[in-house]
């Protein structure tokens, strides 16, 4: 059962769009990425700093200092669903993210997108400007809070995107479960397995060298740079290399839920049925109740006729055995027979000794074992009616 697969990341710097664009447009070694797949991919526009200055037009002259410039979008599915269809249905079913992406943004604010398929997934990674038209103002206004702000609008988010998408065979993850909305980066270093540490992707970071002549500013610039970059691809290399482990455990849980949802649907029906017979009992009780007395001693000496040939079919012949007297009654209550040796009810509380010494004189009890007359169950010494 394949999922649809839905991240955002909220990037509010002009220095971390130009890194996170120099990835996406592998303009840079990417150690997650297989190089000879590398023509696979397709971008929107043909170069990084062209993607980079469509994304700069768009945004106003100034932006408030923890104002975010853009919302990444990485969309894809859980890997079965690539395993079990071909490129056309893939390419499809990113057109149609890219059809929710337009529909819940505006093809304007949409600057962006690109597929790569040169990892072990194929996904699409979008970049979209936050725009919302402010009515008071009438003007537009960067609002990431608008999109992102919130966790029913992050569930609200992926069942719309689930609702957009569903028709490819994708199901949508545990609604309203306790799982936490993650972004990119929280996504892909998490389905890692095994999981690694910051401090191994601390260690894993390269620090370049400084060049003659180089100011402190540049330096230091260059090192922020390298160290942005290589740590992405650190993050980004746990989605496409790892195991199905959470889409396996997340089949689990919508299994169970379905479980859980028929079994009290089934409930639900014998509650039914059981108030639909009581509620006709009584109506009859009723109907009964109202009648003439006489009519109602009538029904009542019907009923206890009745009663008595229903009790009269169960009674058992007795079995005559030398001294013994050996007798089945019905109990009613358990509708069943039990069993009488001289008078005494056969049951746990009666010693094995007497059942011993019965034995010994009963030629007809002594062809059965002692738990057998325990459980009442003489084969073929019962007559049934």
């Amino acid at each position: 059962m394949p999922y649809a697969i839905l991240r955002t990341t909220k990037i509010k710097t002009s220095g971390n769009i130009a890194a996170s664009l120099s990835h996406n447009y592998r303009d840079r070694e990417t150690h997650n990425a297989d190089e000879t797949k590398a023509h696979l991919n397709s971008h929107d526009h043909d170069s990084k700093d062209a993607a980079f200055e469509a994304i700069q037009n768009r945004l106003p002259e100034k932006v408030r200092k923890d104002g975010v410039h853009c919302i990444e979008y990485m969309i894809t599915a859980s890997p079965d669903f690539f395993e079990d269809n071909n490129r056309i249905t893939h390419d499809k079913y990113f057109e149609a993210a890219k059809e929710w992406l337009i529909e819940r943004h505006g093809e304007e604010n949409v600057i962006t997108t690109s597929i790569h398929r040169d990892e072990t997934s194929p996904h699409l990674i979008a970049y979209v400007v936050p725009y919302v038209f402010n009515e008071k103002k009438q003007k537009e206004n960067l609002n990431c809070k608008h999109f992102l702000g919130g966790r029913k609008t992050l569930s609200d988010m992926q069942t719309n995107f689930h609702k957009h998408v569903s028709h490819f065979g994708l199901e949508r993850g545990v609604e309203r479960s306790v799982a936490q909305h993650q972004t990119v980066k929280e996504f892909y270093s998490k389905i890692q397995n095994p999981i690694k540490e910051l401090k191994e992707i601390a260690d894993s970071i390269i620090i370049p060298d400084t060049t003659f002549l180089e100011s402190k500013e540049k330096y230091a610039e260059r090192v922020a740079y390298s160290v942005w970059n290589q740590a992405c691809d650190e993050f980004e290399d746990s989605i496409l290399k790892t195991t199905n482990k959470n889409y396996i455990d997340l089949e689990k849980e919508n299994s169970r839920l379905k479980g859980e949802l028929e079994k009290s649907k089934l409930s639900e029906r014998v509650v039914k049925r059981e108030f639909f017979k009581f509620k006709n009992n009584m109506d009859i009780a009723n109907k009964i109740n109202n009648l003439p007395f006489e009519n109602i001693k009538k029904i009542n000496s019907y009923i206890d006729k009745k009663t008595d040939e229903i009790a009269e079919k169960n009674l058992i012949n007795p079995i005559l055995d030398q001294e013994n007297k050996i007798l089945f009654k019905w109990d009613k209550e358990n509708n069943s027979y039990y069993l009488l040796i001289n008078d005494q009810q056969i049951n746990k509380k009666v010693p094995v000794s007497f059942i011993e010494e019965i034995k010994k004189c009963s030629s007809f009890l002594n062809q059965f074992t002692t738990k057998e007359i325990y459980n009442n169950n003489l084969k073929g010494g019962v007559e049934i009616p």
